[in-house]
């Protein structure tokens, strides 16, 4: 009877109806999430600034009258969301004065607006060294599984552009934890069909590629766990609306020091306001969307992921586990037969 259990219990650990069930996905989850915990955090890669619109790039509360007077972009900010995008412009312009090799936004900009043109030629200028995002969504009215690519829009992508887009998705595992990389993928694909190319790229792959000429991507066909460097405020935000302060930006008590902290980096700049609901649960807790990108980026600059171990492997390591314990269970009445004629002879 033992044998047969033992079998059996290995035999239910290699079916799907087990290992797709939720509360094995959450027990393997968070195993996984325990050996992150126990593998401590790391420093953040000094190459990767991170920079917020924060609840306080709406109110412009910190902000004196004067300040906001003297700059047209943080008058535009004072207008109702979105803003023009005339303010992106703006800040692209600024931090490639101050040296940023390349710029992230972690924005699809997918509706017509004021700005567009300025912002589109922005773009262009310099679509060697900037991204912007695209991102899929359940299609409505249709399958859950079918999805929509919702991109820039049009105004926004000057001929010879195209390179500029990338997909800002966040997958998240069954148990809705951030764990795994996703770099690749096609419409085709994320509505479960396969075969197909993966014709589609993450906008951390973009970035990266614009900021070290190539980028060393995982196996496709091997999952990826995210090397993550730690919890949120591991890369800490620089809030958008104090670049356009001269006084902050010149001065080095917030960090700017004349814009010198962006002088070649890749700087990620992002939704960080509790409005945007970019909150995502990652292993070392709620983390917001930005600093995922930026950890996703970290990891990228460096090739450094985390490869699980192949199905045969597990496969192998769980007929060792069950061959070890059937072999101790059957072994166990022998030595406790022996314990028992030892003991009966001592009373003896």
């Amino acid at each position: 009877m033992v044998v047969i259990a033992g079998f059996l219990v290995f035999w239910l650990t290699q079916t799907e109806w087990l290992t797709s069930s939720h509360l094995w996905q959450k027990a393997e989850g968070t195993l996984i999430d325990r050996r992150y915990l126990l593998r401590g955090e790391d420093l953040p890669d000094p190459n990767v600034q991170l920079v917020g619109l924060g609840t306080s790039s709406f109110k412009l509360d910190a902000l004196a009258p004067e300040e906001i007077a003297a700059s047209p972009t943080l008058q535009l900010m004072q207008h109702p969301w979105p803003w023009d995008r005339s303010v992106y412009a703006a800040i692209l312009e600024k931090l490639m004065g101050a040296g940023a090799k390349v710029v992230m936004f972690d924005f699809v900009f997918a509706s017509e607006t004021d700005g567009d043109a300025v912002f589109a030629q922005a773009l262009e200028k310099y679509k060697d060294r900037v991204v912007i995002g695209e991102m899929f969504a359940d299609e409505i009215g249709a399958d859950s599984r079918t999805k929509k690519l919702t991109t820039p829009n049009e105004r926004l992508l000057l001929p010879g552009t195209e390179s500029v887009v990338g997909l800002v998705n966040i997958w998240t595992d069954p148990d809705e934890i951030v764990r795994h990389g996703h770099y690749r993928t096609s419409i085709e694909r994320e509505s479960g069909l396969r075969g197909y190319p993966n014709n589609l790229t993450h906008i951390t792959v973009l970035a990266a590629k614009k900021f070290t000429g190539k980028t060393t991507l995982p196996l496709q066909d091997r999952p990826n766990l995210i090397d993550f460097q730690g919890g949120a405020g591991t890369y800490r935000p620089m809030a958008v609306e104090e670049m356009f302060v001269d006084k902050i930006w010149n001065g080095r008590g917030r960090g700017f020091n004349g814009g010198l902290v962006f002088s070649n980096k890749l700087v990620i700049v992002g939704p960080m306001a509790e409005i945007f609901h970019d909150v995502h649960d990652t292993p070392f807790g709620e983390m917001p969307g930005p600093e995922v990108q930026a950890q996703m980026m970290a990891a990228l600059l460096h090739g450094s992921w985390l490869e699980e171990t192949s199905k045969e492997f597990n496969q192998m390591l769980a007929l060792a586990a069950s061959s070890t314990a059937l072999s101790s269970a059957w072994g166990m009445p022998r030595q406790m037969s022996t314990a028992r004629i030892i003991a009966a002879r001592a009373s003896i």
